[in-house]
Order: structure tokens, then C-alpha cells, then sequence
């Protein structure tokens, strides 16, 4: 009697790459990559590593960080084999700066930072404390110092840039530091065509205003997409005011509305 037993290995790549579709790029190549070749191969196939996705487990809707275990084999491991077809990074902020400094993405154009604390956000992008009382040498610190290289490099390599920050503070008085968050994110990533800005405060403070913004201040003649919160429809107007020349997509929340003046509503650019 023959055995009819068949094993997984025995199934053509085009099978395995089904049953894979149902699985996380990022568990199939921490879970493959180095089994044996032929799952090796499947796993290293670009349907796996054209977006990577290192958001850690999620319980109760919270991230968590990942590991040095787990970091360490993507770091020595399995980023090198595979960093040449990677298009899209989804990172927490706690992973940010192993992850980019392993090694090269040179076809690397989405990156997506969700749920990033506004006062990591702050120096990561500022280089600076923004009114934050945090200890000179801090753990902070020391990750602006070595991750300004990575701002540096792809600031122009960056076109797709989704930015989530979590402002957990019960300050009230954060609108001046989210609007140089936003400013400085227009002076690093001058390649960015859609640019998703989200503030989410867990106290439910207004968000910030662009009402006074100066005309030269968020200009690009590259942005086709926003997605941004804004305190009024005040704000809405200073963005269309010439400043986003390519804009055709802009989503917006607005926190009130308040009676306009009509002549504002005229020197306003219509999207197409």
C-alpha cells in the first residue's frame, strides 16, 4: 500500500505562496527564513518582503515593542537578504533606529509611523526638547543623536509618509510643539507626496492652528494628498492658499467650525 501522506514541502511554490497570503509578512519571514531552501525561497519571494509591517503584538489596541531577540534576527539575519525588494516599513518607535541602521533600502518610499509618543516625536524630528522636561543624556536623547543620519538620507527618498503621534500629556499648552512637528516634517521629507498627519490626544485637547502659519512656511509643490487635524476651517484656508500647488486630495477633521468671512473663502485654490 502506498503512502499517500503529503508533507507541505511537496507542494509547488505557487501553493505555498497561497497559504502564505493568509499569514503576516513579518511572521513569515521570521518563521521561514533559514528552515530550509525551498521554504527559504518562498519566504524571501517578493509578495513577502515588499512591505513589512514591525508593529508588535496588539492587545487591548496597544502596541508594544518588539524584542532584542526578535531585532536581532531581523537585523543580522533577514534584512540583509531581503532589503533590496522592501518598498514600505511600518515601525514603532522603539525599533526605528535598529531597523535603519542595519542596513540600505534603496527602494524603500512608504514609511509608516504609527501611535509615536509626541515627546519622542519632538526630538526625533526637532532635535530639540520643546518645552519638555527631559534629563540631558536621556535615553532620548541619545536616539536623536544617532538617528539624524537616517532624516538626512532619506529625506528625499521618502514619498509616502503616514505619521501617527499619541499625545499622552495633560498639558494643554502642546499646540505650539505639534505645529513645528508639522512644519519640520515639510523641511526634512521634501520629496513626500501624500502625507498623512494624525494627533491623537487622550485628553481630547484642541488640536493645533495654522491660522498664522506664514506663507512661506509648508510649501510643496509636491504634495498631491493631506490628511491632517486642524483646530478650525481657518486653518483649512491657510492650506489652500496657493501654498500645496499639486494638492487634489485633502482630508481633513476639524475640531469647530466658526462663521467665516466671505472674501477669505475667494483667495482660496480649488482642488481638482
Amino acid at each position: 500500500m502506498t503512502d499517500s501522506t503529503l508533507h507541505l514541502l511537496d507542494l509547488p511554490d505557487e501553493i505555498l505562496l497561497i497559504i502564505m497570503s493568509n499569514i503576516s509578512n513579518f511572521d513569515v519571514l521570521y518563521s521561514l527564513i533559514g528552515v530550509n531552501k525551498k521554504l527559504d525561497r518562498v519566504a524571501c519571494d517578493i509578495v513577502h518582503t515588499r512591505s513589512i509591517d514591525f508593529i508588535g503584538t496588539r492587545s487591548n489596541d496597544e502596541i508594544h515593542s518588539l524584542s532584542d531577540k526578535i531585532l536581532d534576527r531581523f537585523c543580522q539575519n533577514i534584512l540583509p537578504r531581503v532589503h533590496n525588494n522592501i518598498e514600505c516599513l511600518t515601525l514603532e518607535s522603539s525599533s526605528i533606529s535598529r531597523i535603519f541602521h542595519s542596513i540600505d533600502y534603496p527602494k524603500l518610499f512608504k514609511l509608516i509611523l504609527p501611535e509615536l509618543d509626541l515627546e519622542f516625536v519632538s526630538h526625533y524630528f526637532n532635535g530639540k526638547y520643546c518645552n519638555f522636561d527631559v534629563k540631558p543624556n536621556s535615553q532620548i536623547e541619545s536616539f536623536f543623536l544617532e538617528q539624524m543620519p537616517f532624516i538626512r538620507i532619506f529625506n528625499e527618498q521618502i514619498l509616502h509618509l503616514v505619521v501617527t503621534v499619541m499625545d499622552k500629556s495633560e498639558s494643554a499648552s502642546l499646540s505650539d510643539v505639534t505645529m513645528n512637528l508639522y512644519i519640520r516634517i515639510f523641511n526634512l521629507f521634501t520629496s513626500v507626496t501624500h502625507l498623512d498627519f494624525v494627533i491623537k490626544n487622550d485628553f481630547r485637547h484642541p488640536p493645533f492652528s495654522l491660522d498664522d502659519l506664514p506663507s512661506t512656511a509648508c510649501f510643496s509643490s509636491n504634495i498631491v494628498h493631506l490628511s491632517i487635524r486642524v483646530l478650525g476651517l481657518e486653518d483649512c484656508l491657510c492650506l489652500l492658499d496657493g501654498r500645496l500647488s499639486q494638492l487634489h486630495t485633502f482630508i481633513v477633521e476639524i475640531y469647530y467650525i466658526t462663521p467665516l468671512m466671505d472674501g477669505r473663502l475667494d483667495d482660496t485654490v480649488k482642488i481638482a
